[in-house]
């Protein structure tokens, strides 16, 4: 392991503005959708780390610190838990703001990818701070999560022409499950092609 980072769960408030930041950027599209803007995120997410009916509750959170500031950010979810918009507009309603016009769009998106046909834990958001990359956080973050994992089957989604992270998810053992297919691509925007990659740490075939 990498001596100059440190792994751990999302805890302290003061760590929320940062994590925030890391978690919007990891999409262009799904995070201004559901928020409508990166300051209606900080508003609401503030909330939602505190709420465990939420998909972005802190104890499912995990980030990398390197001189006391936070550098990555990954989401990993166990395989029993449910998307359920109406805690997420719960926190809207405490932020005081309304949901935009796209909510109900890529709540539906959310829906498909926490509720159904999973094979494992699902692992989300792997974001690292721009001036951090290339330096070994996205692989150390992933390692990390992985050594903490107690389910043999973890799922992710990636944007088939990200090659760099289709690289990074293969040397963990990830492969492709599937052909290419449609995932949401924006509120009234034409869906864009995806992968499932999983690792199977039980050692036999999902296609």
């Amino acid at each position: 392991m990498n001596n100059e980072y440190t792994f751990e769960i999302l805890s302290n408030r003061s760590d929320y503005r940062e994590v925030i930041e890391l978690i919007y950027q990891t999409d262009p599209y799904i995070y201004k959708d559901l928020f409508g803007n990166i300051e209606n995120a900080h508003r609401v997410l503030y909330r939602s780390f505190e709420n465990p009916k939420c998909v972005f509750y802190k104890k499912a959170i995990y980030i990398v610190r390197a001189k006391e500031q936070v550098i990555g950010v990954a989401l990993y979810h166990a395989n029993d838990f449910h998307w359920d918009p109406n805690a997420l507009l719960e926190d809207f309603e405490k932020a005081e703001l309304q949901p935009p016009e796209s909510f109900s769009s890529v709540s539906a998106y959310m829906d498909k990818t926490y509720n159904y046909c999973k094979l494992g834990n699902s692992m989300c958001n792997v974001s690292v701070r721009s001036d951090y990359q290339r330096k070994g956080v996205a692989s150390f973050l992933l390692a990390s999560l992985l050594d903490i994992s107690t389910n043999e089957i973890v799922e992710l989604t990636v944007l088939s022409d990200n090659i760099a992270a289709i690289k990074l998810y293969e040397k963990f053992g990830f492969k492709i499950v599937g052909e290419a297919f449609k995932d949401y691509g924006g509120h009234l925007l034409p869906p864009v092609d995806c992968y499932k990659m999983v690792l199977n740490r039980r050692g036999f075939g999902l296609n």
